[in-house]
């Protein structure tokens, strides 16, 4: 299921984009040679064909003097109670833009990011055992996990809960982790970038990884001359179409914290939201769906309402979720066979605006002959903040008396919840 987008997506928007090239470039599979036929003269015996010989993957090339420079910017990490700083984002390529954040840690797992940016503020902050996440993107709702007394894994399960994060950076050395990839998704590894961050000089490291123009990434770390200490990650992806560079300032090095450094105080009109629950709780079985009017992909209104009487699957979608993709092919099976029945499906696409012609023709090509809601705003569809459906495919089954008869009923699970529901008297 892929979640963490519509609430989760604005409040991991304070912690920023995958940590490491690891994350973001794709394995390359070696290429494999292939043998022909073998001939022989009728006169002798057989010829054995040779066994082809796989092509090997380059051999990246990587410095050790780089990576022995990261192991000493761990170690200095390593060595603080402590750590505070600010950076500054800068976000160019698609979605250009730029975000001030402010870092506050203290061992052993106690931090807080704050984050502000054109559309709003963020906050993750650690403490007492507790993790919580705001933003002002999704005021109404405010994420409360436990977790873990040592940093690494308080670290781990925030980016469970938020996704990857390049912010957590000095965090993870503070943790005594690499920033870099697997040496074997690596194409190189070097001391070359700038020598000054704005006045400060410094070593700098570049790692690149993946082989084709789709794929490669580069992330370029700079550490400071005499304290080692990071003051500048940039990450090159889609072969420098997208940029994000991070600038360390005002870094402080066990510091005297203030008293609400990783104090977390929750707005008072928003409640707390389960991050392992990817739909609203209020939502039931023998509950009601919540009611709606929005645009379909015709651009004439739908509602729930225009459904009275027929057992219907409300189906959250995309035509970038492959999940979904796989998902529709069963959805397609039960709609066809029991239609005449008194069922049908209402769709709610997370599609943007600019692929509306892509939903069109994805529909038609899969046989998805009912009406799909598309007001093009993306994951961000009015009807999926509504229900809170954070994750994708994403279900729900109401029955003839418009109350919810089944929640997320896919796969094997759809035909006996479907065969029910048309079984149940209204």
């Amino acid at each position: 299921m892929l979640k963490r987008w519509s609430v989760l997506l604005a409040l991991g928007a304070a912690c920023g984009m995958s940590l490491s090239p690891a994350a973001m470039s794709a394995r390359s599979r070696p290429a494999t040679a292939t043998s022909g036929k073998a001939s022989a003269k009728k006169t002798t015996a057989p010829v054995k064909p040779k066994a082809p010989s796989p092509v090997k993957p380059k051999a990246p090339s990587i410095d050790p003097a780089a990576k022995a420079l990261l192991t000493q910017a761990i170690a200095a990490y390593g060595k603080l109670q402590r750590f505070s700083a600010t950076l500054n984002r800068t976000y160019e390529g698609d979605e250009p833009g730029t975000s001030h954040i402010t870092l506050a840690f203290e061992r052993p797992n106690r931090f807080a990011v704050r984050s502000q940016r054109a559309k709003g503020s963020s906050s993750v902050v650690s403490d007492a055992g507790l993790l919580h996440a705001f933003s002002t993107e999704s005021a109404k709702f405010y994420i409360e996990t436990k977790v873990g007394n040592e940093l690494l894994p308080v670290l781990g399960d925030m980016l469970d809960t938020l996704g990857p994060s390049t912010v957590l950076a000095p965090m993870f050395m503070l943790a005594g982790r690499s920033l870099l990839p697997p040496d074997r998704m690596m194409t190189s590894l070097a001391l070359t970038g700038p020598a000054t961050v704005g006045d400060t000089p410094v070593h700098s490291l570049t790692v690149q990884t993946g082989t084709t123009a789709s794929d490669k990434t580069k992330l370029t770390l700079s550490f400071g001359k005499a304290d080692a200490l990071l003051r500048r990650y940039r990450l090159e992806m889609d072969a420098g179409k997208n940029i994000l560079t991070d600038v360390y300032s005002d870094l402080k090095t066990d510091p005297t914290l203030p008293a609400d450094a990783f104090v977390f105080t929750p707005p008072t009109t928003a409640r707390v939201l389960d991050p392992k629950l990817t739909w609203d709780p209020r939502l039931k079985v023998g509950g009601e769906p919540f009611a709606f009017t929005q645009p379909a992909l015709d651009g004439k209104p739908v509602s729930l309402a225009d459904y009275k009487g027929k057992v219907v699957l409300l189906d959250f979608w995309a035509t970038w979720c492959p999940p979904c993709r796989e998902e529709m092919p069963n959805v397609v099976a039960a709609y066809k066979k029991h239609k005449a029945d008194g069922f049908t499906v209402l769709g709610v696409s997370l599609d943007d605006q600019k692929d509306k012609e892509t939903v069109a023709s994805y529909m038609q090509k899969t046989g998805m002959e009912w009406r799909t809601i598309f007001d093009g705003k993306g994951r961000n569809a009015e009807v999926a903040e509504q229900y809170l459906a954070m994750g994708i495919p994403f279900s729900l089954l109401i029955g003839r008396d418009g109350k919810i008869a089944e929640i997320n009923p896919r796969g094997e699970l759809l035909e006996p919840a479907l065969t029910k529901a048309l079984a149940a008297t209204p």
